[in-house]
């Protein structure tokens, strides 16, 4: 993860001043999960379970494991395909726990401890399979460490290359199925799915040395529905979006671990997650007029709101000074951070798909569209992934 507090803000020039498509790749079946850019190669894990490895500067496939079509029929299991990479491997994890890394079943694993999904390290040069890892959960990688996020069997921290077992907190059950946020001292935030009667939402904060809990923070009468939000550590607090009959984003100490900041959202509902970046938090809100807002964190003040042309996709992001989204009719948009003034829209033909409403959904997130790097976006589509340029 390289920005380990989850910000949304990246160290990167983006696409200021005017896009245009560069090319497209298909991967046959939706992109749920933003694509990751390891060096020159640029990985996308579908909805069926496969990653798919492309030349970032030309969209030329280089690899895709499993190296094999499937059309799966009507109604078919929607994978959370969750790609993350350590120096020259690819940490792949298929959370629905189906056999995608043969002989798992056959190694003895009973169809609890399979649950939380299966994940395998593939060489990032050639796709092939490395290794396999005993039991299942959503992959992120800190550092030297592979986290374990599982929803049924609590969290895990195993060090790398290795392997080795480092700790294993076994009743932080329930944690959406995303990266965590990383802060000072070893702090590590996971974001709670909501679930009546089992799980209520909020943050979980763990230290990532030792996988001993320091605190979590419920809020009261909270209800998410589906894809709840990721965590964020910036500025000092940890912000997050708190889904109730108020609708509003806080952003906690985590000293005394109360709320320190607050913004009533209206109109909406908050879209994913925020982005914070240069005094200011961003974000996207859904309902009968979509939009992107701007807040200033220091007056607690709304600066600008956008209104987008069809629903946001998953969480804003910010690059030198412009704020990305995309929509989920595939169009793209940079926006200016300081007035909210459209530097540019480009509509990309190509859908965003989100993943249709489910139990599973309620520790799903929806990841971010838009990916900015060094002069290029890479969008995640319905069927492949766009790049701009």
């Amino acid at each position: 993860m390289a920005d380990g507090g989850r910000s949304g803000a990246h160290p990167v020039t983006g696409l200021p001043d005017r896009a245009r498509i560069a090319w497209i790749a298909e991967t046959g079946f939706p992109v749920h999960g933003t694509p990751v850019l390891a060096d020159d190669t640029l990985l996308a894990g579908d909805s069926i379970g496969r990653v798919h490895a492309f030349d970032a500067a030309t969209g030329e496939r280089r690899w895709r494991s499993p190296d094999e079509d499937h059309t799966p029929g009507p109604g078919y299991d929607v994978f959370t395909t969750a790609v993350d990479v350590w120096r020259d491997q690819v940490v792949v994890g298929v959370c629905d726990g189906t056999g995608y890394f043969d002989g798992l079943a056959d190694a003895g694993y009973d169809g609890e401890e399979l649950d939380d999904g299966e994940v395998g390290i593939l060489d990032l040069r050639s796709g092939a399979l490395l290794r396999k890892v005993g039991r299942g959960g959503y992959p992120a990688v800190v550092g030297d460490t592979l986290l374990l996020i599982g929803l049924n069997s609590g969290v895990r921290a195993l060090s790398l290359p290795d392997l080795t077992p480092l700790w294993w907190n076994k009743k932080a059950e329930g944690c959406v199925q995303t990266a965590p946020a990383t802060g000072p001292d070893g702090l590590l935030c996971l974001s709670c799915g909501w679930e009546g009667n089992r799980t209520h939402g909020g943050i979980l904060a763990l230290d990532l040395r030792t996988g001993k809990r320091r605190f979590r923070y419920s809020p009261q009468e909270e209800s998410y529905g589906d894809n709840p939000p990721h965590a964020t550590v910036a500025e000092g607090l940890i912000w997050k979006p708190v889904h109730r009959s108020t609708d509003q984003i806080v952003g906690l100490d985590p000293l005394t671990r109360k709320p320190r900041w607050r913004h009533r959202v209206r109109p909406g509902s908050p879209s994913g997650s925020v982005a914070v970046a240069d005094g200011r938090v961003y974000f996207a809100t859904h309902g009968d007029e979509p939009a992107v807002h701007a807040v200033d964190i220091e007056t607690r003040e709304e600066v600008w709101t956008r209104p987008l042309p069809a629903a946001g996709v998953g969480t804003p992001v910010f690059a030198e000074g412009v704020v990305y989204t995309a929509t989920s009719k595939g169009t793209v948009l940079a926006l200016d951070a300081a007035t909210g003034e459209p530097r540019w829209s480009l509509d990309t033909g190509l859908d965003i798909d989100v993943k249709e409403p489910n139990d599973e959904a309620l520790y799903e997130e929806t990841a971010s569209a838009v990916l900015p790097t060094d002069g290029t976006l890479y969008v995640r589509t319905a069927t492949g992934v766009v790049a701009l340029r």
